[in-house]
């Protein structure tokens, strides 16, 4: 996770999970991947 600084954003410190500010795009299609698969899931375990 990231929050403001003075001249722009930086990593959180103890942070988990947090996405490199510039990741490659191959990077990015696999957070896409791997998040609407946790969406998928979470429905179903809330409303199934």
């Amino acid at each position: 996770m990231y929050g403001p600084t003075p001249e722009s954003i930086a990593l959180l410190p103890d942070a988990f999970g947090a996405s490199p500010l510039r990741a490659p795009k191959k990077y990015r299609e696999r957070e896409a991947w791997d998040a609407e698969g946790w969406y998928r899931n979470i429905v179903a375990d809330s409303f199934a």
